[in-house]
């Protein structure tokens, strides 16, 4: 039951990207939440429910990308 685990929340103004060896874990044991800026609380926590799977070719083109703009 989730009252007795201890939940931590990755805020960003993106999404979280995860090693396919973590996604099992999380989807089975992680929440999708909405919150207010100020408000401790939960407005809404939901299941996981929507996952899109990535090519690690596609991470490393992108980080590529990334340190290209920096």
């Amino acid at each position: 039951m989730a009252v007795s685990k201890k939940y931590a929340k990755i805020e960003h103004y993106g999404k979280l990207l995860v090693p396919f060896h973590l996604l099992e874990k999380i989807v089975a044991e992680g929440y999708m939440v909405e919150t207010s800026y100020g408000d401790p609380g939960f407005n809404s926590i939901e299941s996981i429910t929507k996952i899109e799977i990535y090519d690690g070719d596609d991470v490393k083109l992108a980080l590529a990308e990334k340190n290209l703009k920096e």
